[in-house]
């Protein structure tokens, strides 16, 4: 699907290109480009999902190295630096310093939490508001957890079933591929962990994710 994607892109962006040197005079000229921006976009966003399942379908069933669970959520920060630097955004960060190594994939574990933070910034209006990261071990279960407070608009609790499903998404229609959270939720399961959601509407959310240090066999 990848290739038939990027050739229509493409095409309707060499034409956007080309009318974009039409003689300003022409009376269409803009609303010609307009009409070729729309499809350009939704076809890259067709590209989005296609890219997600790929990843998730790639992603190896053997997970060995030791992921030191802070340092994988300071590097999503990084990699979401830049579009946190220019929103009215407050970052929180409350992590157990004597955390212990969690037996999984840094690279993949890594995505969760760059998909559960972004979930996090886009439930905020305008982007304005608290993001709370915290993190802790439980010696009972001998397990680490992470949790992503906002201070966004919360989730309807009729949605609340459906927003691990791939393809469901509450942002408006352009925004998102509906796949951060149903990725996120098949990489924690993968890790042998669980991942899970409280919220409170206009109020904001809570999402939780339970990591054994080791995983069982099998």
């Amino acid at each position: 699907m990848n290739n038939p994607l990027a050739s229509a892109a493409s095409l309707l962006q060499n034409s956007a290109e080309t009318i974009s040197e039409w003689p300003e005079t022409f009376r269409e000229r803009e609303e010609v480009i307009d009409d070729l921006t729309f499809p350009l976009k939704e076809l890259r966003r067709a590209g989005d999902i296609v890219r997600s399942l790929l990843g998730l379908t790639r992603q190896t069933q053997t997970y060995v190295e030791p992921v030191n669970i802070n340092v994988a959520i300071d590097d999503a920060l990084r990699v979401l630096h830049n579009q946190l630097k220019t929103l009215p955004v407050s970052i929180e960060k409350n992590y157990e310093e004597a955390l212990p190594p969690v037996e999984g994939n840094f690279a993949n574990l890594g995505q969760v939490f760059i998909n559960t933070i972004k979930n996090a910034l886009q439930a905020l209006e305008e982007g304005k508001g608290v993001i709370s990261l915290k993190t802790s071990y439980r010696r009972e279960t001998d397990s680490v957890f992470f949790e992503c407070r906002d201070t966004g608009e919360g989730i309807p609790a009729a949605h609340l079933k459906d927003i691990f499903k791939p393809f469901y998404k509450s942002k408006p229609l352009g925004k998102g591929t509906g796949l951060g959270l149903y990725i996120s939720h098949e990489i924690i399961k993968r890790h042998g962990g669980d991942i899970s959601v409280s919220t409170e509407p206009g109020k904001g959310s809570v999402f939780v994710i339970e990591l054994p240090c080791k995983r069982g066999e099998g």
